[in-house]
């Protein structure tokens, strides 16, 4: 899947078993935190694109960068589809 530049992407990580649109990932996050990492492939050498160390997770409460784009993790308020912290 290719992302464009100042676009969204959802991936569930559900397990692939969710109903909500979108891609699902063949994997759960642990509410007890863990370390999520994406890395692409670039002529046949894997580099680390990005990637977060959260902690306890709560329910309802996301978890981004807020200003979209910055260094900063946070815990935001769900906005899917739309940019981090519009979410009423």
């Amino acid at each position: 899947t290719a992302i464009s530049p100042q676009s969204y992407l959802i991936v569930w990580a559900d397990d692939g078993s969710g109903a909500s649109d979108g891609l699902h990932a063949s994997f759960k996050l642990s509410k007890k935190g863990e370390e999520l990492i994406l890395i692409a492939e670039e002529n046949g050498t894997e580099c680390l694109v990005d990637h977060v160390q959260f902690g306890r997770q709560t329910d309802d409460v996301s978890f981004g960068r807020y200003p979209d784009g910055s260094d900063r993790w946070q815990s935001l308020a769900p906005s899917p589809s739309q940019k981090n912290g519009e979410s009423e």
